[in-house]
C-alpha cells in the first residue's frame, strides 16, 4: 500500500505547529521572569548599617575603609577598578598610552556633570590633583605620584605648576611620567584622588567649608552626628539608568544601634549576627578582602631582631584559634599576600602551628646567642582594632614557648605616633591593614622597600629592593609576577612579619534587596547605585513582622 504524502506533510507541520507554540510558551514565560527580576525605580529609602562614628567625606582626609564605601557613591574619579580589579573609565571616557609608556592621554565623558550642574572638566581635574599633592600630609601613596614629571618640584614650592601635566582642552588632559610605572592607572584609582569642582577647591584653600559637590550617582542631603542622608543625584523614574534607589539613610551613633538590634534596616554591613535564624532574615555575602592581620617584628630590637627567634613564634602560634576568635570574620592566610595575588612559580606557604619546629628554632636562637633563658618581649596593639581575645591568645601560645610577655595596649589617632612606637622598644606588634588598591606592587613596595615609612619592622634586604625596581618597570604580567613570587619566598626565609589571617566581609541584606556585588576590594568598593529593591515584597515582609509583633 501506497502511503498518502499529503497526509504525511500535514502531520509533519503539526507537529512543527506544536513545538514552535511550546518554544514561544517557554520564551513568553522567561520573558515574565526576566522582567519580574529586572531593576525598578524606588522612591522607598534604603536603611543601610555602616560604620557608627561620624565621617570625614573629603576625600583627602579619609582614613577607614568605610569611608572610601561613601566617597565612592558621592565621587568619581578618572578610572575606577572594576569586580575583576582591572583599571576602567570613570570620568574618562577612554585614554591613550604612548609606546614608551611615559605618555597617558585622558579624554573626559562629555556627559558627566557635578551635583550643581557643572561640567566636569579637565581644570578640575588638574586641582583636583593639585590639592591632593598639597594637602596630603604624610599619606603613604603620595610618594608613588612623583613619577609624574615635575611632581616634586611642585611639591618642593619651587614651582606653582607641575610640568607632566597639561591641560590640551575642556575634556583633554595629558600626564606625562619620568619613567614607565606599569601600576600607574591603577594608582588613578586611589579614593584620595577624586575629581572636586575647582571652585569648591579654591574655597577649601581659604578656609571656607563649601558644601562638597561631586559627580557620583549621590548627593550629601544631610550630614550630622546621627545621620547621614544621600539623594539619588540624576533621578528618573522613567528609566532604568541606575540609580534605583531615591535616598539612602545611614544611622550613626546610638541611632544605630537601635536600628541594627531591631533589625530596622535593609543592608548591614557593620554588625554581625549568629545563630540559624540568620537565613531566615538575611541574605549573607560573606568573602575574604584585601584587610589583613600581621603580627609584625621589629627587627632591630634584641631578640626580635633573630631570624631563629622570629620564625620560632611564627610556628608556635595557633593561627587556627584566632581565626575561630573573631566570630566568622577571619580566614586563615596561607601565604604572605592576599588571597587572590597571581603568582608565578613555587612560592612557599605560611608556617602553620607546629610545637616542635617552634622549639627547634627556639634551641637553635638561645645556643647562638649563649643564653640560659628566653628574654621577656613587648606585644603591642591598638585597642581599637584588636581584641582582648587576641592579645590572650597570642600571650598564651608565646608563654607556653617559654617566651615572658608584656602586653602595651595603645591608641593615637595620628598614625605618626603610632609609627614611632611600633619603630621604638617594642618587640611583637599587632597591625590590621586594608589595602587601597590590589596591585601586588603596592603591599610589598609599601612594606618591605627599605626607604619606606610603612617599612614597621624596619626590614633591609637589597635583593627585595632589587627585585621591587624590576617589578615597578616591567610591563610584561609574567615578569612582575615572577618578582612578586621571588620576593614572597624571601619574606618565609627572613619573616619579618607574619599574616595571622584575611579578613572576611559580611554584608546581611534583606531578600528583597537585589544588585549585592562584592569584589575582592569588599566593601569599600560596593556600589549603591547598581542596588533595587522589590518594594512589594518589603511591604509585605514589614505588615508581617508588624501582625507578629
Amino acid at each position: 500500500m501506497r502511503k498518502n504524502p499529503i497526509v504525511f506533510v500535514y502531520f509533519i507541520l503539526s507537529a512543527l505547529l506544536l513545538f514552535s507554540a511550546y518554544k514561544l510558551y517557554l520564551t513568553l514565560k522567561q520573558v515574565t521572569v526576566s522582567r519580574e527580576e529586572q531593576p525598578v525605580k524606588s522612591e522607598d529609602t534604603l536603611i543601610v548599617i555602616s560604620n557608627p562614628a561620624p565621617l570625614r567625606l573629603l576625600p583627602y582626609e579619609i582614613r577607614l575603609a568605610d569611608e572610601i564605601f561613601f566617597l565612592n557613591q558621592i565621587f568619581q574619579g578618572m578610572v575606577r577598578l572594576n569586580n575583576q580589579l582591572a583599571p576602567v573609565p570613570d570620568l574618562a571616557d577612554f585614554w591613550e598610552i604612548s609606546e614608551d609608556r611615559l605618555t597617558y592621554t585622558f579624554y573626559l565623558d562629555s556627559t558627566r556633570t557635578f551635583h550643581n550642574g557643572q561640567p566636569v572638566t579637565a581644570q578640575d581635574v588638574l586641582a583636583s590633583f593639585k590639592y591632593y599633592f598639597r594637602n596630603a600630609g604624610e599619606s603613604y601613596n603620595l610618594p608613588y605620584f612623583k613619577v609624574i614629571d615635575g611632581l616634586e618640584a611642585f611639591l618642593a614650592g619651587t614651582a606653582d605648576t607641575i610640568r607632566g601635566i597639561r591641560v590640551l582642552g575642556d575634556r583633554k588632559i595629558q600626564i606625562h611620567l619620568k619613567q614607565p610605572f606599569a601600576p600607574f592607572l591603577t594608582l588613578l584609582a586611589l579614593p584620595e584622588v577624586k575629581i572636586l569642582p575647582a571652585t569648591v577647591l579654591e574655597q577649601l584653600k581659604q578656609g571656607k567649608n563649601p558644601r562638597l559637590i561631586g559627580s557620583g550617582p549621590y548627593r550629601v542631603a544631610v550630614q550630622s552626628d546621627t545621620a547621614l542622608i544621600l539623594e539619588a543625584a540624576h533621578w528618573n523614574p522613567n528609566n532604568l539608568e541606575p540609580p534605583y534607589i531615591k535616598t539612602v539613610f545611614f544611622p550613626l551613633g546610638e541611632k544605630q544601634r537601635q536600628y541594627a538590634d531591631s533589625l530596622n534596616f535593609d543592608i548591614n554591613m557593620y554588625y554581625y549576627y549568629v545563630g540559624d535564624w540568620v537565613d531566615e532574615v538575611f541574605f549573607v555575602v560573606n568573602q575574604p578582602s584585601l584587610g589583613v592581620y600581621i603580627l609584625g617584628f621589629n627587627c632591630k630590637q634584641f631578640p626580635s631582631s633573630a631570624v631563629d627567634f622570629r620564625r620560632a613564634i611564627a610556628f608556635g602560634i595557633n593561627r587556627q584559634e584566632l581565626v575561630d576568635s573573631a566570630y566568622g570574620t577571619a580566614r586563615l592566610q596561607k601565604h604572605f599576600t592576599p588571597f587572590y595575588y597571581p603568582h608565578e612559580g613555587i612560592i612557599r606557604e605560611v608556617p602553620n602551628y607546629n610545637l616542635d619546629s617552634a622549639r627547634f628554632y627556639l634551641k637553635r636562637f638561645m645556643a647562638k646567642h649563649h643564653l640560659d633563658a628566653l628574654p621577656t618581649v613587648t606585644l603591642a596593639g591598638d585597642t581599637t582594632i584588636h581584641s582582648q581575645v587576641m592579645f590572650e591568645l597570642i600571650q598564651k601560645n608565646l608563654e607556653a614557648l617559654g617566651i615572658p610577655v608584656q602586653i602595651k595596649k595603645y591608641y593615637f589617632p595620628d598614625s605618626k605616633r603610632e609609627i614611632q612606637l611600633l619603630k621604638g622598644d617594642v618587640h611583637l606588634f599587632l597591625w590590621g591593614w586594608s589595602q587601597d588598591l590590589p596591585d601586588p606592587f603596592f603591599y610589598f613596595d609599601v612594606f618591605l622597600r627599605s626607604n619606606q615609612q610603612m617599612n614597621l619592622w624596619q626590614f633591609k634586604n637589597s635583593e627585595v629592593d632589587s627585585l621591587l625596581d624590576r617589578a615597578e618597570r616591567s610591563m610584561h604580567a609574567r615578569e612582575r609576577n615572577r618578582c612578586y613570587t621571588l620576593i614572597e619566598n624571601k619574606l618565609s626565609e627572613y619573616m619579618p612579619f607574619f599574616p595571622l589571617f584575611n579578613l572576611r566581609e559580611t554584608v546581611y541584606f534583606k531578600k528583597y534587596i537585589k544588585g549585592i556585588e562584592l569584589s575582592p576590594m569588599g566593601v569599600s568598593n560596593l556600589n549603591l547605585s547598581h542596588i533595587w529593591m522589590d518594594s512589594k515584597m518589603r511591604r509585605g515582609l514589614y505588615a508581617s513582622y508588624s501582625e507578629t509583633h
